[in-house]
């Protein structure tokens, strides 16, 4: 599931989400020994409601629902060891929430009361709803994706729709056992905004390094005799000592691209698979201060194909005063990803809590991407609810590679806070 809330206040547009909603039980000593649900076989059967596939009010005439569903998971079917097929059904209703369901994984757009019932007393926040069925060991059994019968979507832009093959892409990698990502551009990102929102267009986001990754290293890669994948397995050790949970991502060293998320466990142990063969340098955020804690850089680490490494670092957690929480064009800030192209520059809205060019730097890891300067503290601009915002004038590079790259804010005192692939490049 992601939400989707336009929260509009001077020229401020925010996406706010959630993570997606799981049915299912494990016993008690069980539970953090299950680090991802999966499907036990890599051939997965979905059925598509015809109140999907038949004229809906939902659905704008027109659109091309086929496509959008086929587009949807042959996306995934390629970068992993997957064959996710569609047949239709008459099925309506999402199986009631319990241990167990009916057995048929279900898309459907029908106003039935269980599927209302589904979106509870805040229908309109979420444009889509997973409920995921799973055994004793992590094994799914049923997952089933209910788009929202309250809201309407298209596949060519229409204003004030929604999307629907973005919707299906990440409804999708949550009935493939995914979890929501703070990587920004990515498919598994928690917001989707509605088309014409102040001029944008959602487009159909392409799986991310992060989705593929993360994917990857639940249901192995598409070819069975490639072996491009490597797999970090790290500790991190916090200062002060206390039990946290920690989120890392981790860069490619030479490009600065955003390969991958993932959170520690309880103990603050990672593991992140599905990585191409190279150089990667680890970073960590303590979870339980987002917004208060300050982004570290851990240290490098290589990764070879087929092996795995292991990591450690220390993380010394740092109260924040300030957070870089918005991007934006055009006086105008959102949670959702920058999208830039090669050989072009722009000036950009970086903002959010205490975004001063009096003591805070806007930077980038990535060698393609040049921020040209800042604009000094007579030109900051403030918002409503606390949040302020600077321009940063951005440069990227013609041979800069496509994918997504994190952008930072850096105050006078050294400390950082990342928004996490918060700018993708994209080919013209």
């Amino acid at each position: 599931m992601f939400r989707l809330w336009a929260f509009l206040q001077i020229l401020i547009v925010i996406g706010i989400c959630s993570l997606a909603s799981i049915a299912g039980s494990l016993p008690a000593a069980q539970k953090d020994e299950v680090k991802k649900l999966r499907w036990k076989d890599n051939r997965i059967r979905i059925d598509i409601s015809g109140s999907l596939t038949d004229l809906s009010p939902n659905i704008k005439t027109g659109s091309d629902v086929a496509g959008a569903i086929q587009r949807s998971l042959a996306a995934w079917n390629r970068v992993a060891s997957l064959d996710i097929y569609s047949e239709p059904s008459e099925k309506l209703s999402v199986s009631p929430s319990g241990p167990v369901g009916d057995g048929i994984s279900l898309i459907t757009i029908a106003a039935t009361p269980g599927n209302i019932l589904f979106f509870g007393s805040n229908p309109d926040d979420s444009p889509a709803k997973t409920r995921i069925f799973y055994n004793r060991y992590g094994l799914i059994t049923e997952a089933d994706i209910v788009l929202n019968p309250f809201l309407q979507y298209s596949t060519d832009g229409s204003f004030g729709t929604i999307d629907l093959e973005s919707t299906l892409r990440h409804e999708i990698g949550h009935l493939l056992g995914l979890l929501h990502t703070e990587v920004i551009g990515s498919t598994m990102y928690d917001s989707v905004s509605r088309n014409g929102v102040f001029g944008s267009v959602e487009k159909v986001r392409p799986l991310s390094e992060d989705d593929i990754s993360n994917i990857r290293s639940i249901y192995g890669v598409a070819d069975a005799g490639d072996e491009c994948c490597g797999t970090i397995v790290g500790k991190v050790a916090l200062n002060p000592r206390r039990s946290a949970n920690l989120a890392i991502w981790v860069e490619e060293s030479n490009t600065g691209r955003t390969m991958a998320f993932t959170n520690t466990d309880r103990n603050r142990n990672f593991k992140i698979g599905g990585l191409q063969e190279g150089d990667y340098t680890v970073f960590a955020r303590d979870t339980g201060f987002k917004g208060r804690s300050f982004s570290q850089r851990l240290g490098n680490v290589t990764v070879t194909k087929g092996g795995t490494v292991s990591f450690s670092g220390r993380y010394a957690r740092r109260v924040a005063d300030f957070a870089l929480q918005f991007l934006g064009m055009n006086g105008i800030l959102s949670d959702s990803p920058i999208v830039l192209h090669p050989g072009a520059s722009y000036t950009l809205l970086a903002g959010g809590k205490n975004i001063s060019g009096k003591r805070i730097r806007i930077g980038v890891d990535s060698p393609y991407i040049s921020v040209v300067a800042t604009q000094d503290p007579s030109g900051d601009i403030d918002y409503a609810d606390g949040i302020s915002a600077i321009n940063v004038q951005v440069s990227i590079d013609a041979e800069a590679r496509a994918g997504d790259y994190n952008i930072y804010g850096i105050s006078s005192e050294g400390e950082r806070d990342y928004r996490i692939g918060g700018i993708t490049i994209s080919p013209r």
